[in-house]
């Protein structure tokens, strides 16, 4: 397979179009947390993405990327074959590797009300808090907009290194209950961690906490001493010599956020929303999904610094026997795709057009097929919290275990 070079093995993607037009939002949320990912057609306006994708290519047009004779917005095609394609920030205008200095007029579009309305717009809000409650919130910060060029691809990866590394959406007031938020909330939620986390009546000077007066410590060793090696989980809010993590660390590491090992390998309530802004088939550079991916461990050994460590298990188990392989076949007959004796891996839609959303989790790994056609293959991805990402060590000591969730919110 040319487009898609990770592996012959191929399925179409799981259309669950039809739960969505039932409002059937129980079954989309249990099919998202089995598979990992759902596509649905029509969840957005049409006429939006139609704007947005306008937009987007009169940039493209003022940069020289489209051919002048161009007639048709919705097939203009690419002027130059050896042109690159871009990948903006569209809350700052920014490019990854800064491949056009052009901040200004990308930020410009990225914050336009024809871009806003589709990642930070009415449809998406309404869907999402439908699908996960009233607790998730969107993440327009976190929003890119691209434009594929011929040739390009985007290999196999989770988006959970990138967010772990360069943002702070997982840890910090995200992993934290929302009433902790409020007027008195952090005192209180402090008083009730203390009992959780300040375990030792012994500790460096000075580094006393001023609720309790004990001190924190390694949730490894049980020591509160060297507090200068010492890491705070972003998550679960425990702390660790760097010298106790697993594996063992050497310095400070150089991210946004640090999280345990523990919590590395934890589900997250975090997905990407992958919205296309035009017709798209997999010779245009269409998503491609790897299902049941998303509950891999290994995250504290990358593969490439893109995949957990166990993705490597994974693509062996589709080989050989064993109880992943027994596991991975009753799903496959439950779900109606095994073929021949083929066990098909990437889930890819055969198109996908104006409306249409595919919702994945952070950790579901995913890829983007080869655009091989003369056209600019035009999409955006923002990403959606579905509620707050404390563990349940957290909201145990927070009291709140037996009703973490409100009423309507699903985990």
């Amino acid at each position: 397979n040319e487009t898609i070079p990770y592996g012959p093995r191929l399925a179409d993607a799981c259309d669950s179009t039809e739960l969505f037009e039932r409002g059937d939002y129980d079954g989309l949320h249990r099919r998202l947390k089995n598979k990992g990912y759902l596509w649905i057609r029509g969840v957005l306006a049409k006429e939006k993405i139609l704007m947005a994708r306008k937009t987007m290519l009169n940039a493209l047009r003022k940069k020289g990327a489209i051919s002048s004779d161009a007639k048709d917005m919705n097939h203009a095609p690419i002027s130059d074959k050896n042109i690159e394609g871009w990948c903006v920030d569209a809350e700052s205008g920014g490019t990854v590797g800064d491949r056009d200095p052009d901040v200004e007029l990308w930020r410009k579009i990225g914050n336009s009300q024809a871009l806003t309305d589709v990642y930070n717009g009415e449809g998406l809000r309404r869907f999402c808090t439908k699908l996960f409650g009233k607790s998730s919130r969107l993440l327009p910060g976190c929003t890119w907009l691209r434009a594929k060029a011929l040739g390009e691809l985007t290999a196999e990866h989770v988006d959970y290194y990138y967010f772990y590394k360069n943002t702070e959406i997982m840890g910090g007031n995200s992993a934290l209950p929302s009433w902790t938020q409020g007027p008195g909330g952090e005192s209180k939620m402090q008083k009730r961690l203390c009992a959780v986390y300040h375990q030792s009546k012994t500790g460096p000077e000075g580094t006393a906490c001023k609720y309790c007066g004990n001190f924190q410590s390694c949730e490894v060793c049980g020591s509160a001493f060297d507090p200068e090696s010492m890491l705070m989980c972003d998550i679960c809010q425990g702390g660790f010599h760097l010298k106790c993590c697993t594996p063992p660390l050497s310095k400070i590491p150089d991210t946004a956020e640090w999280h345990c090992h523990d919590c590395a390998n934890e589900p997250l309530p975090v997905y990407t929303c992958w919205i296309p802004l035009g017709n798209i088939t997999p010779l245009d550079g269409i998503l491609a999904l790897q299902p049941h991916t998303q509950s891999l461990s290994g995250y504290k050994k990358p593969i490439n610094g893109l995949l957990p460590a166990e993705y490597a298990k994974f693509l062996r188990s589709t080989k050989k026997g064993g109880r992943r392989k027994r596991k991975r076949k009753a799903m496959e007959k439950e779900e109606g795709y095994r073929q021949k004796g083929m066990k098909p891996v990437w889930h890819v839609p055969p198109r996908v057009e104006p409306g249409d959303l595919i919702i994945f989790n952070l950790k579901t790994v995913h890829a983007a097929s080869k655009n091989i056609s003369r056209c600019f293959r035009l999409s955006l991805d923002t990403r959606v919290v579905a509620q707050d990402i404390s563990t349940c060590r957290v909201r145990k000591a927070l009291g709140e275990l037996s009703n973490s969730q409100p009423k309507g919110a699903r985990s």
